[in-house]
Parts: structure tokens; C-alpha cells; sequence
């Protein structure tokens, strides 16, 4: 009963609005729109965004997206859904393997941390790879210890396989993160000898994995005369590791912030759960195992210069399986500081999301909405005052909090703000319309206009289309739009700034007539 309320829970958050705003942001848009074209174009392997080669990820999640919209339509349900479906299954097997290796209590309350976390449940709504990148890392990491505990070769085989479906998912990070794992805890634990590198077979392993995902990556190397190849390995992963790409620069300790941010509220127990498996590392190896882990994925990301929240997020399961684990056997006075420090972190929350609505200019109208974060410090405080108490019921109560604040943002907050989305106020006026862009645009436009859309690189580009007098619409960002606003016949209709982007969305209209 306890995994079925832990699913139905899970499903619940996960799903919540899931269809009630639009496909907007950089990295849905792009994925979204490369399963449309790649499913019209009835394209299995080559994937492209406004028809033009899209060398960023490999298709698995495009596959499950292609079958969401044979399902659900040409949608964001239908890009999202098997997003949700891999947040259930991530969270049903690391319940199993909780249970299995620790306790029920263990494994329930690890799931409604999870659950709990905004950051975990947020990213199992988006059209992204990363939770299907989550499950297969989290299903390799514990299949290993499964297999190496039990000397099973059917989770050695699992093993294996989970990262193949992970390579053809995200490339090789799904080598990198396991195997890292692997060889430090093995390192640690003075395990790393021949015979353990034999009995695991990585040769015969990796073979299996390249046997999943070797086919589509020559294929695809062969249809783009290799073009594919190298977009992918060298600027998508080597040049994201050692350089800043797209502007999101890393410094060392930034992981670990959004780590412990993203966590919360029960990530207030880190410092304490790691400090004593560190003690009792020789007595506790599975906990010394998950920990290795968890400080593996967040620590490789730490000396990479270009960094995302969601990177660390494969570190999410193992990380509540030893909070979990601490909060299930700590002594109950223990907790007291950790969260005197939550209810002063909870204070803040409500502030820094008045500021940041207040501050972006396409939703500075919602300020009043972030009232909707005071649900974090009440709920915390009465939390606090049932802890004091001696009731155990305070974590379900400081669950409660967090997860109502969640629904509130997805049912509340989040619609409202998506009704700022320039795309959403102008997709419907420029459907079925001649549209152009010019330098750059917001690349929703790609999903919701469903058809290539010209670049126009330069100013006689524009001078071009101007002199064939006919009809068009021009999309462009603000920064370029002086070089644009002396064109003859060029009206500006629509400026305003992207939702939760720093760039500001501007288009003109042509209507044909003769030029000055």
C-alpha cells in the first residue's frame, strides 16, 4: 500500500497541468519541435529543428515524444507524457531497491522526499531528455550493486543495458556518471583488482550497451556524412565540459548550491547524513556506495564550465535514500538545528520570488501571485511546532507544504504566466501566414507555427522580401530590431520580453504595399 500511495502521489504532482501551458521554454522547444518534424517527416534517424540538422541530443526522447502525440495529439501532453512516465518509474524502483536493502519506512519516506523536492517534480513536466537520462542512470547504478552484491548476471546484464538505452539518450555522460561511480567506490573500498574488473566483464558489458546504441549512431553518422558526429561529441559534450556554452558559466561551488536548493526542504540533513556515513563507512557500504555516487555526479559537474540545474539531478535518488536513512535512525533531538535553519531558509523563499516576478518584466503584473510561497514558511513552522510536540506526523506536514506550493505554482502561477508568452499572444496571428526571422527568435515559434521558418541573415536579406511586395511577417529579438526599424513599409506590432528569458521578442508586419 505504501508503493501504491507513493505512485499515485507521484503521479498526481507529476502530471499536475502538465497540458495547461504552452511549450515555452529553449530546450522543450527545440526537443518538441524535433519529434514533430522527425514524425511528419515519417525521419527515424535524422533530427532537425526548422528543418535544419539538430545535432544536441539522440533521438530515444524523441521516439517517446512521437508516440505522446500519436496518443495525445500535437500537444504538450503529448510531449510531456512519457516525461511523467519516467518520473513514476524512477520512482518506483528506487522504492524497490530501498525496500529491498533497507526498510519500508526507508523507502516510502525516500519517495516522499522526491515527491517533495520542487526541483525533482518540475523537471519530470518538461519535454526534455534529462528524465529519461535520470531513470536509465539511477536503473544502472543500482543494478550494479544489485549485481555485485548477489553476483546476479541478470542485473549484470540490466547494468549493461540500462546505459546502452542511456548513451542513446544522452551520449556519453551515461558511460561517464556510472562508471565514474564505479571505479571511485571501487578505489575507495580497496576493491579495484583484476578479479573484480573481470568478474564485471566491462569489455562484454559496453559491448551490450554499443549493441543498443551503435546502430543509430552510425546510421545517423552516415546520413549526415558525419556532420552529426561531430556537432554532438565536440560541441555538445567536450566543448560543454571545458567551455561556457550559451551563457550558462559554472563556478565550482554552483552545483552544489542548486544542488542543496533543489532538495529542499529535507536537503537541510545532508551535512548531517553524510557526516555519518563517512564515519561508519566500513560498516555501512551501501550507504558509502550512494554516497560515492551522489558526490560523484554533483563533483563532476562542479569542474564543468557550463552548467544547468537539471545536470545534477541523477544525484536526487540516491542523495533521499541517505536522508531517509538518517531521519529513520537519528536521534529524534538531533533534527532540532537543521530545522531552525529551514524555517529561516523558508522565510526567504517567498521574498526572492516576489523580486524575481517583480524584476522580470513579462510578469511583473503576478508580484501579488508570490504570496503563493508563504504556503513553504507556514507549512514549515507548524512543521517545527508538531516536531517540538513529539509528533512524528512533522515531516508529513513538512511534505504537505512543499507539495501544495507546487500545485499552486503549476494550477495557479504558472498559467497566468504563460498567457505573457509572446508566442502565446501572437502564434494564432501569425498561423497560416508568410513568416520570416531575422538573426534570431524565440524558438518556440518553431513548434507552434508547425513549418519551416527563413532566416534572413542580413539587411538586404529583408531588402530582398521587401522588393517582392508581398504580405509577410519579420520575427526578430529587440537588439537587433534598430537595424531593422528604417526599413520602408516595416511595421512594428508586437514587442514584449520572453517569458523567463532575458530577450525581448519584437515583430514587424509588411502588407505589400509599394515600396518608398
Amino acid at each position: 500500500m505504501r508503493l501504491v500511495f507513493i505512485l499515485i502521489l507521484g503521479g498526481f504532482v507529476f502530471f499536475s497541468n502538465i497540458n495547461g501551458t504552452s511549450i515555452y521554454i529553449l530546450d522543450e522547444a527545440k526537443n518538441s519541435t524535433a519529434a514533430l518534424e522527425m514524425m511528419e517527416n515519417n525521419e527515424w534517424i535524422v533530427p532537425t529543428v526548422n528543418s535544419e540538422l539538430r545535432t544536441d541530443k539522440p533521438p530515444l526522447h524523441y521516439y517517446f515524444m512521437i508516440l505522446g502525440y500519436k496518443i495525445f495529439g500535437v500537444n504538450p501532453l503529448g510531449a510531456r507524457f512519457f516525461s511523467v512516465v519516467m518520473g513514476l518509474l524512477t520512482l518506483l524502483i528506487t522504492y524497490l531497491f530501498t525496500n529491498r536493502f533497507y526498510n519500508k519506512k526507508t523507502a516510502f519516506l525516500t519517495g516522499l522526499i522526491l515527491i517533495t523536492s520542487l526541483h525533482f517534480s518540475y523537471e519530470f513536466h518538461l519535454a526534455v531528455p534529462d528524465p529519461y537520462l535520470i531513470f536509465f542512470t539511477i536503473a544502472s547504478i543500482f543494478c550494479f550493486y544489485i549485481f555485485k552484491k548477489k553476483q546476479s548476471r541478470f542485473f549484470w546484464l540490466l547494468f549493461y543495458v540500462s546505459i546502452g538505452f542511456g548513451v542513446l539518450t544522452k551520449g556519453p555522460i551515461a558511460i561517464a556518471l556510472p562508471g565514474g561511480i564505479i571505479f571511485f567506490y571501487l578505489i575507495f573500498t580497496s576493491q579495484f583488482n583484476w578479479k573484480t574488473v573481470w568478474n564485471i566483464q566491462p569489455f562484454l558489458g559496453l559491448f551490450i550497451s554499443l549493441l543498443i546504441a551503435a546502430p543509430w549512431y552510425y546510421m545517423v553518422g552516415v546520413a549526415t556524412n558525419g556532420d552529426w558526429i561531430e556537432g554532438f561529441l565536440f560541441k555538445h559534450n567536450i566543448s560543454r565540459f571545458t567551455e561556457t556554452m550559451q551563457g550558462h558559466h559554472s563556478f565550482f561551488v554552483l552545483p552544489l548550491i542548486f544542488t542543496f536548493v533543489g532538495l529542499l526542504p529535507f536537503s537541510v540533513f545532508i551535512i548531517s547524513s553524510f557526516k555519518k556515513i563517512i564515519k561508519n563507512r566500513k560498516s555501512e557500504k551501501l550507504n558509502f556506495y550512494l554516497l560515492v555516487g551522489s558526490l560523484f555526479i554533483v563533483l563532476f559537474f562542479c569542474i564543468s564550465q557550463t552548467f544547468l540545474p537539471n545536470y545534477t539531478l541523477p544525484a536526487y535518488p540516491l542523495i533521499a535514500i541517505l536522508i531517509a536513512d538518517y531521519l529513520n535512525r537519528v536521534k529524534f533531538k538531533a533534527l532540532n538545528t537543521s530545522l531552525i535553519v529551514l524555517i529561516i531558509l523558508s522565510l526567504l523563499i517567498p521574498i526572492a520570488a516576489y523580486l524575481g516576478i517583480k524584476q522580470d518584466a513579462s510578469i511583473s503584473d503576478l508580484t501579488i501571485y508570490a504570496s503563493i510561497f508563504l504556503v513553504l514558511p507556514s507549512g514549515v513552522i507548524i512543521s517545527y511546532y508538531f516536531y517540538k510536540k513529539g509528533s512524528k506526523n512533522w515531516i508529513y506536514i513538512l511534505s504537505s507544504g512543499f507539495i501544495a506550493t507546487f500545485l499552486l505554482v503549476q494550477f495557479v502561477l504558472m498559467p497566468l504566466a504563460d498567457q505573457e508568452n509572446p508566442v502565446v499572444k501572437t502564434k494564432d496571428q501569425l498561423n497560416n501566414q508568410k513568416v520570416y526571422y531575422y538573426k534570431r527568435l524565440n524558438a518556440s515559434y518553431y513548434f507552434y507555427l508547425d513549418r519551416p521558418i527563413q532566416k534572413l541573415e542580413t539587411e538586404k536579406d529583408i531588402r530582398n522580401k521587401l522588393e517582392l511586395r508581398e504580405p509577410f511577417y519579420l520575427i526578430t529579438r529587440k537588439k537587433y530590431a534598430e537595424r531593422i526599424d528604417n526599413k520602408a513599409r516595416l511595421k512594428k506590432i508586437f514587442q514584449q520580453k520572453d517569458l523567463f528569458e532575458g530577450h525581448v521578442t519584437t515583430i514587424y508586419y509588411f502588407d505589400g504595399n509599394t515600396l518608398n
